[in-house]
C-alpha cells in the first residue's frame, strides 16, 4: 500500500502531476514509494495512485528498457487517459458510452462475486429474506 502524503491529501491529481513534472520521472521513482521498482506490468486501483503509476510509466521510458512499464489502471483516475495503457472502469464513468480505445467498461465495480456464491448465499440467507 502506497503511504498517503500531504500532498496526495490535499492536492488534487492534476496539480501533483503538474508539481511533480518539475522532478524527472526517474528521480521520483528512485526516491519515492516505488523505489528502485520499474515493473514490467503495473496494476493500481483508485486516483491516488494514478500519479505513481504515470511516473513508474514516465521513468521506464527513460531507462534502457526493451518496453515501457504497461500501466492498467482500475477505475477512472480522473486525468488524462492517455498517460496510461489500459484503464478497466465502470460503465457509469462514460455516461454517453464514448470512450478512448484504452478504456474498458464494466458493469460495476469488479468484484469475486460468481453465480456460486450467490446460490451459497441464497441459500444461507433464504430463512431471512426468503418473504422478499
Amino acid at each position: 500500500r502506497i503511504p498517503r502524503t500531504f500532498t496526495s491529501r490535499f492536492l488534487p491529481n492534476l496539480a501533483r502531476i503538474f508539481v511533480d513534472s518539475f522532478i524527472p520521472a526517474s528521480a521520483r521513482v528512485r526516491n519515492g514509494p516505488l523505489a528502485g521498482l520499474l515493473p514490467d506490468i503495473l496494476i493500481a486501483s483508485g486516483r491516488i495512485t494514478a500519479p505513481y503509476s504515470v511516473a513508474a510509466r514516465q521513468a521506464s521510458q527513460n531507462h534502457d528498457r526493451a518496453a515501457s512499464t504497461f500501466t492498467v489502471q482500475i477505475q477512472h483516475p480522473r486525468i488524462p487517459e492517455t498517460l496510461f495503457d489500459v484503464i478497466i472502469t465502470p460503465r457509469h464513468d462514460f455516461p454517453s458510452g464514448t470512450c478512448p480505445s484504452n478504456v474498458f467498461l464494466t458493469h460495476g465495480a469488479l468484484n469475486d462475486v460468481t453465480l456460486a456464491s450467490i446460490a451459497a448465499a441464497k441459500d444461507t440467507w433464504a430463512h431471512q429474506f426468503g418473504r422478499l
